[in-house]
């Protein structure tokens, strides 16, 4: 597993400006202070990684990996090599999951769309 941003900010490799704020993330991500601190007020960034399956897969196919991706993320092991690499797991039905890229997607058109990002 390749070293996350914020094992590198731990250990003095990258120095943090900002973090989002909100939980317990001033211990896993030390920097300067959350966002509103260093004048970014609205400043939300969650990256997430999330495993789909084509239109039309069926139902019981689709609650079989749900099963047996929310066991993999109850299993130890999995839990303590995600959280090395600075990852939480978080489990969602498919409605949810559908409902977080839905709604990531239209937040972040603007800004893409602004920036003349094109997909490669």
């Amino acid at each position: 597993m390749k070293p996350s941003a914020s094992r590198a900010v731990r250990f003095a490799e990258l120095t943090g400006a900002a973090y989002p704020g909100g939980g317990d993330e001033n211990v896993r991500h030390p920097c300067d202070g959350p966002g509103a601190e260093a004048g970014l007020p609205a400043f939300e960034i969650n990256t997430w990684f999330g495993i789909v399956a084509p239109k039309g897969t069926p139902e019981r196919i689709v609650a079989t990996l749900v099963r047996q991706i929310h066991a993999m993320q109850d299993d130890p092991a999995v839990q303590k090599r995600l959280s090395d690499g600075g990852l939480e797991t978080l489990k969602e039905s498919p409605g949810e999951f559908r409902a977080r890229m839905l709604r990531d997607h239209e937040r972040f058109r603007e800004i893409v769309q602004a920036a003349g990002l094109k997909a490669e």
